[in-house]
């Protein structure tokens, strides 16, 4: 009898664990995505997807962090599952779109972007149903986008579809380049890429993460650049971009991308701390103290306490000045979007 019941407490208590470590892998890897160490996140999504195949958040994830490598089918697999376990959401259609688009399959991305706007009624989600419709209608109607005139000679469709597909191969061979950790290479392969085909938004992007990461950091602005250049609601490149010039201490222009931002993701904590920190650097001690008791407002992630702490540090120095709040940014128009790099 003690033998059983050993027994059924062990098959209780496994299932348990499982779920434990599926969530603390799932946890580890939501940071590791916003510090856009997507390689990293990758795996432990796996991981957490072992002991857990029915996490339907960490598919998500998944797919997201796949995208952004550039490992398009990886990324379309992913997003199906997602789909599949929650197929009322619209989210994952909306990255379907996404992976379709960059793995070249136009018709499946038009059909995912169509079924993300049809199931869309979430409040506050209008931008990316606008954003679904505008690459619904380019990828509809590529040829209305022709200058009219006559046509094109010969052969200058091969070689624009040449100089496209040596674009995707260089691109593949950074994104394995960087996965295995040859930054160098990789950089190389990007900036081939994007000499064949300027029009590679996530070619600039990565270029920008790897140039940030060996602290070649004016190289990284022009990248970052790069990339918002092609797409101006690119949130995550207006935050490398900023974060960018804080390295080169261009504090008034990361000031501009942080704000360009808040507008896109006006409640995630991270930019209102570096914005504080920014303001702070400029001089401008109220808008300083409106940034960073935004971010203590917003932030309530487990593991950030230390920086809630310092804010609060400046905060309280702030207001034993005098100083008053003064939301400098609220009404500042967004920053342009950036020259070509």
């Amino acid at each position: 009898m003690t033998r059983v019941l050993l027994v059924c407490l062990t098959l209780i208590a496994a299932p348990a664990a499982a779920q434990t470590d599926a969530a603390r892998a799932h946890a580890e890897a939501r940071e590791l995505l916003r510090a856009g160490r997507f390689d990293e996140a990758a795996a432990r999504l796996r991981a957490a997807l072992q002991a857990k195949p029915d996490l339907a958040p960490a598919w998500y994830d998944l797919g997201y962090a796949c995208r952004r490598l550039g490992r398009h089918v990886d990324a379309i697999r992913a997003y199906a599952e997602f789909a599949r376990l929650r197929p009322a959401d619209p989210g994952a259609h909306y990255g379907l779109g996404l992976a379709f688009q960059g793995a070249g399959d136009r018709a499946a991305a038009i059909r995912s972007l169509r079924r993300y706007v049809e199931l869309e009624k979430r409040a506050g989600e209008e931008k990316w149903v606008a954003r679904a419709r505008e690459l619904i209608a380019a990828l509809s109607a590529p040829a209305a986008a022709a200058p009219a005139g006559p046509a094109p000679a010969a052969p200058a469709a091969p070689g624009a579809q040449a100089a496209a597909l040596l674009a995707q191969r260089l691109k593949a061979d950074g994104d394995q380049a960087r996965a295995r950790g040859d930054h160098e290479a990789a950089i190389k392969h990007y900036r081939g890429a994007l000499q064949a085909n300027p029009r590679l938004v996530d070619a600039w992007n990565e270029l920008g993460n790897l140039l940030f990461q060996r602290q070649r950091y004016a190289e990284a602005v022009d990248a970052f650049r790069g990339a918002l250049k092609l797409d101006p609601v690119f949130a995550l490149g207006w935050y490398n971009l900023a974060h960018s010039l804080r390295k080169l201490r261009r504090n008034t222009e990361a000031v501009e991308a942080y704000l360009r931002y808040t507008k896109l993701r006006p409640d995630d904590p991270d930019p209102w701390y570096s914005l504080g920190l920014a303001y702070k650097d400029l001089g401008d001690l109220g808008a300083a103290l409106w940034a960073l008791t935004r971010y203590v407002d917003l932030e309530k992630r487990p593991g950030e306490a230390r920086y809630v702490e310092a804010a609060r540090a400046i905060m309280a120095e702030y207001v034993r000045r005098g100083v008053k709040p003064t939301p400098a940014g609220s009404g500042a128009a967004p920053a342009p979007a950036p020259a070509p790099a």
